[in-house]
């Protein structure tokens, strides 16, 4: 239906504008009025109750039998209770579970806990890795932070950082060590007993073999958020 004029289709001599369809027409106003317990500040309801207001002009311009005005607010209810009803609850796990916090674990006693992270620096084309050494209370044995050349990837930076964190703990006499580190690739690779497959393949081997000098060692991957000391010393 193609409009030919913008004037109120209740009073002919104002023009359907949104100032005169929500406060100046005395006929679509006395929604507001209607229910004693409408609020305006209910934005959602009344976001339906405008759009209400407008279904009602096209169906009054398109058929001859309108629902009356004093239904308006009554259907706008009705629609914004049914859109409510059709969302999905969340699960009730969402509200009781606790958000999950990654903390850094202490190693059983008698071993030593060897947390390691590797840091890039391309402005000055080198690499470091940061060392930290603690007991099974949390108490730093030792620490230390090395800056070497920037190798030829991010991996095989974390591989040597992964060597220089054993020579490290080797040097100090350490016998029994838990390595742990953020790197999955790292942990997962040192875990592996195949070292052909990946471009790093003689940087492993040689973690592999200064590894094999402890008594009791072993690798642990840890989310950045429990590693976070080697970062700060």
């Amino acid at each position: 239906m193609v409009i030919t004029d913008d004037c109120c289709d209740h009073y002919k001599c104002a023009p359907e504008d949104v100032v005169h369809v929500l406060w100046s027409c005395l006929f679509l106003s006395s929604v507001w009025t209607h229910d004693p317990y409408w609020n305006f500040s209910a934005s959602p309801l009344f976001s339906t109750t405008v759009w209400m207001f407008w279904f009602r002009r096209n169906v009054l311009r398109t058929s001859s039998k309108p629902f009356p005005v004093q239904q308006v607010f009554h259907e706008a209810r009705f629609v914004r209770a049914v859109y409510v009803r059709s969302i999905p609850p969340k699960p009730t796990d969402q509200y009781n579970r606790a958000p999950y916090l990654i903390t850094w674990k202490p190693p059983p006693w008698p071993k030593l806990k060897v947390n390691f992270d590797g840091s890039v620096f391309r402005d000055e084309n080198l690499a470091s890795v940061s060392v930290i050494i603690r007991d099974e209370n949390g108490r730093m044995v030792a620490s230390m932070v090395e800056k070497f050349p920037l190798p030829f990837s991010v991996t095989a930076m974390e591989v040597i950082a992964t060597k220089k964190a054993f020579k490290f703990a080797f040097d100090l006499g350490l016998s029994s060590i838990v390595l742990e580190g953020n790197s999955k690739n790292t942990i997962d690779a040192l875990l592996s007993e195949d070292s052909s497959l990946v471009d790093f393949g003689h940087l492993l081997d040689e973690a592999k073999m200064l590894a094999n000098q402890f008594v009791d060692v072993e690798f642990t991957h840890v989310k950045k958020q429990g590693n976070i000391q080697p970062t700060i010393i």
